[in-house]
């Protein structure tokens, strides 16, 4: 499934931990194809894109305290469709394979 980024502003912390671990993110306008939907650590669902494949880093869930390693996701809201609504999970479930466990 295509989708648009429509917000690729981070702050400078994620910025500073994008470069440390070398982590490619979706650029504002550009068109990205979804590879899947994961949970991230904080439970929310997150986007895993075809033209942008990044490293496994560690990362520790600040809900349960479990340290893994993942590959970096973005967001469903930093996207839209190419007629500019809303991503909605609900849309997109059944397009893409979703990672029930992530970690």
């Amino acid at each position: 499934m295509d989708v648009v980024c429509i917000n690729s502003k981070y702050t400078q912390e994620w910025l500073d931990y994008f470069k440390e671990n070398k982590i490619i993110y979706p650029k504002q306008d550009k068109l990205y194809t979804i590879r899947k939907i994961v949970q991230n650590t904080k439970g929310e669902k997150g986007l895993l894109l075809n033209e942008i494949i990044n490293p496994e880093v560690t990362k520790i869930s600040p809900l349960t305290g479990f340290k893994g390693n993942t590959e970096q996701n973005f967001a469903i809201s930093r996207f839209a469709n190419l007629d500019g609504t809303p991503v909605l999970y609900e849309q997109i479930k059944e397009k893409v394979t979703i990672w029930k466990k992530y970690w």
